[in-house]
């Protein structure tokens, strides 16, 4: 008898499962993703632009306020104003070239 229960209740389960993905696709469908993908390739593109001049205002502008921040050789920081001060302490002696923003679609 146990076993019955578990198995409806399974079946009930698998049979209204799928169903869930249709209402948060309705929304999905709706969002103009040219425009977002326009946006983070202009943010992309100046977050580069910050790291090639060694800015580290630029390079941080799209940090959040409670970022965590860890990068190899360093220790972690904890909010976008240590954040910057490690990046304006980092970026002038950071041995990597001019990076490449990536334009493919």
């Amino acid at each position: 008898m146990k076993l019955s229960v578990c198995w409806n209740r399974s079946l009930v389960l698998l049979l209204t499962l799928p169903l869930a993905p249709a209402v948060s696709w309705a929304a999905a469908a709706s969002v103009d993703t040219a425009t977002i993908a326009k946006t983070i390739k202009s943010d992309v593109a100046q977050l580069v632009a910050g790291l090639n001049a060694h800015d580290a205002d630029k390079t941080t502008a799209f940090d959040s306020p409670n970022v965590v921040s860890m990068e190899c050789g360093s220790p972690s920081t904890v909010g976008l104003e240590a954040d910057r001060d490690a990046s304006a302490t980092a970026l002038p002696t950071t041995p990597f070239g001019k990076l490449v923003s990536s334009t493919r679609p």
